[in-house]
């Protein structure tokens, strides 16, 4: 199954709702950040693995998300 929001308040929702294999996340979401969606998600004992695709390229930006929650991260565009 895949379900696909434009905004991070609304993968909080089905965060909150369904279990998934994987989750694909922007950084930059309307709403909540994905790396503020992967921070609720931690917080709330969901154990998806989180991949952020994303333009912010700096490496702090990187360090942020891996230190954040995320398990892997990729610049667009690839």
């Amino acid at each position: 199954m895949v379900d696909a929001v434009a905004r991070g308040d609304d993968a909080v929702d089905y965060l909150s709702v369904y279990e998934y294999a994987v989750g694909v996340l922007d950084w930059q979401m309307p709403g909540r950040t994905g790396l503020e969606v992967i921070d609720w998600a931690r917080k709330h004992s969901v154990h998806t693995p989180f991949l952020m695709l994303t333009a912010r390229d700096a490496p702090p930006d990187r360090i942020r998300a891996l230190d954040g929650g995320a398990d892997d991260y990729l610049i667009k565009p690839f």
